[in-house]
Parts: structure tokens; sequence; C-alpha cells
């Protein structure tokens, strides 16, 4: 068994002071085994080569099915890559235990995918503190940053309601909260505006740019939508299984 002492020290590997870049993608590839009884694989993505900086935003494009899910996975650790490498931070995320990658996605990385994920037995504030209780226990201090969180995005009336008494704009503004709560340095959003009408995935996609100004966290946004796309500013296309910079 690792003890805490050496994932603890495996996560403070970081890069040299004053470097500015946060992850570094070498040759990413991905690949599944084919569903047929030829066997085989499928490959999904191939070569993709990134860096990113710290407090940078930038926007994936590309249409269904083209792999940019399995690109943002890949990004936050919640999939290994069959090909490359991906480095977070200094450190080779491929080097780690299955543990040590937990704690990485829990303190350093948010998410918010296309469908929200609430708890519909938890309340609002309940479900922002959800990935607080992973490796310790929720404070006052703790309970105070989430309801600022929820007054920043207009939910300071809504801390109490339960998901299924919420908008679906305002069900996804409580899963970006979710996704700041532990202050992370990298925040991916998966298709965010995808299951939102007009006007609500406008707002949405305002409140991400705003949140990656007001506190410079690196902000990667995977979506189809180019007005989206436009919006954050730096677009990088996904297609032939390839990312090129627009």
């Amino acid at each position: 068994m690792v003890d805490q002492a050496t994932e603890q020290s495996e996560t403070r590997r970081l890069q040299p002071e004053g470097d500015s870049t946060l992850m570094q993608l070498h040759g990413v590839g991905k690949s599944f085994p084919a569903q047929t009884s030829g066997g085989g694989e499928v490959c999904i993505l191939k070569g993709i080569d990134l860096r990113l900086e710290r407090g940078e935003r930038i926007a994936i494009l590309g249409p269904s099915g083209c792999g940019k899910s399995t690109l943002l996975n890949l990004m936050g650790s919640l999939d290994r890559p069959t090909a490359g490498s991906i480095w977070f931070e200094g450190q080779d995320l491929g080097g780690l235990k299955e543990r040590a990658l937990a704690r990485v996605r829990n303190k350093k990385i948010g998410f918010v995918f296309q469908q929200h994920h609430l708890l519909p037995q938890c309340s609002v504030l309940e479900n922002v503190l959800l990935p607080t209780l992973a490796f310790g226990r929720s404070d006052r201090a703790v309970v105070q940053k989430a309801e600022a969180l929820l007054a920043r995005v207009g939910l300071s009336d809504h801390m109490g309601h339960f998901p299924g008494q919420l908008s679906g704009g305002e069900c996804q503004r409580v899963a970006v909260v979710r996704a700041l709560i532990n202050d992370p340095v990298l925040l991916l959003a998966d298709e965010p505006t995808g299951a939102l009408d007009e006007e609500n995935a406008r707002a949405i996609g305002s409140l991400l740019i705003q949140l990656n100004e007001e506190r410079g966290v690196t902000l990667v946004v995977v979506t189809h939508s180019r007005e989206l796309a436009l919006a954050v500013g730096s677009v990088h296309v996904l297609q032939h299984k390839r990312l090129e910079r627009e």
C-alpha cells in the first residue's frame, strides 16, 4: 500500500519556479479494442500535442463523435493514453498510481459536463460541498466559500433548493460552482452548454470566461458550438484524430 506521505510527495513534484506551463501533451494517442469478432483496435486520437499556460483559456471545436470528450478525459486523468504522455505541473501523470491520480483530480482539476450530474436528493449547497468530502471534512470556512461562490453566480436564494426545483441553466451554474469549490488550477468543460437553450447557453459561456478572468483558472472548453468557441477566443479544431490550432 502506498502511504499518504508518498502520494503527497508525488503530487508536489512541480515545475521550476517561474515556469508558466500548466499542462503539456506529447504525441498523445488513444485506441480502444474493436467491438468486432475480428479483434484489433480502433484509433480515436493520434499524435496530439498541446501546451497549456496557467490562466489560459482555449476551446476545442469539433463535431460529435470526433473524440473531443475522450481527449478531455485524458487531460483530466479520468483515462490514460495508449500512446504519448501528459505532464501536469511538471509531473508525468502516467507515472502516478490511481490513488495519487484521484487526489490530483480532486484538488487540482474541476469538471463541468453537458449533463450537470447533480444528486437529486441533495440540496444545492450539499451538491457543491460533495467534492470537499473526498479527502477531508467540510468545515465552516468551506461552507462559507461555497455560499460565496453560489452568490457569485446568482444562486444565493437557491442554496436550500433541490435540483428538481431548478431550471437547466441554474443546475449548470451549480455544477460550475461544484467544479470550483476545491480551487482547481484547471477547469475542464465538456459541452457545458449542449443541453441548454440559446439564452442559458450564452449565460454559461460568459460565466466560464468571467471565472477564468477573475480566478486565473486555466479553462478548456470542448464544444461543437462555434459561437461558444469563438467567445472563448483561442480555438483548436479536432479532426481526423488530430488537434490543430485554427
